[in-house]
Order: C-alpha cells, then structure tokens, then sequence
C-alpha cells in the first residue's frame, strides 16, 4: 500500500509524503520497494495496475471517451436547441409586426370614421339649427 511506502491521502484529495517513512523503506528494504512499484512476475505492482486504469479510463468505451462522447451529443443537442428556439422567436416576432399593422390599420379606420360621424353630426346640428 502506498501508506507503507509513507505516501497518503488526504482529506482535500491530494497526496503527502513522509519522506521520513520513504527513507526508511529505501535504507531498509530498496528490493521491496521496488517491486511495489513495479511489480513481479505475479502481481502487476502500482505501476502496471495504473497503466491498467488508465487503460480502461481511455479505451473507446472508457469513462473518458463516454464523457465526450456526451458532451459532444448535449452540445449538439443544445446546438438544435437554440435554432429551433430561434426559429420559434422570429415566427412570434413576425406575428407581432402583422398582428401590429392590422391593429394600426384598424385604428386608422377607426379615426376615419370618428372624423367622418363627427362631421355628420356637426352638419346635421347646423341643419336642425343647433350649435
């Protein structure tokens, strides 16, 4: 284990070393120490179990492949997203303009014909006699 060797894990995630234990394990038992890392003939040791991780960290269907594999999807996704989102916009904006001139045309008319009742009665006042 890496404790034996005086290395350890601390509670931020970060490693320290006890270079007092380190360098009592190399005056005492440098072999020992060296096949931890590298392993014999029947175990790996830490050197060729993190090649091994690593390996199937980065493979093609590893964890890292799989995590940009998804990022590049919810970024494509999010891409069509955003067009169709877009899209969406400028049909309501477009909306708004047309439903925004017939509004103005409407009031137009409307004006028209408050202007045209106003002279009608005004004219039919001056025939009954009535200012």
């Amino acid at each position: 284990m890496l404790a034996d060797v005086g290395i350890s894990l601390q509670l931020d995630g970060t490693l320290a070393l006890d270079e007092d234990r380190l360098n009592l394990v190399v005056s005492e038992d440098m072999d020992a120490l060296g096949e931890f890392f590298t392993g014999n003939g029947e175990t790996p040791g830490m050197a060729g179990q993190l090649n091994e991780t690593l390996g199937q960290l980065m493979s093609s269907n590893g964890v890292v492949e799989n995590s940009i594999s998804g990022t590049e999807n919810r970024i494509e996704s999010l891409v069509d997203r955003h067009g169709r989102m877009e899209q969406s916009i400028n049909a309501t904006i477009e909306r708004y303009r047309t439903q925004f001139g017939q509004l103005d045309s409407m009031i137009a008319n409307m004006n028209q014909t408050s202007s045209y009742l106003t002279e009608q009665f005004a004219a039919m006042d001056a025939q009954l006699g009535r200012n």
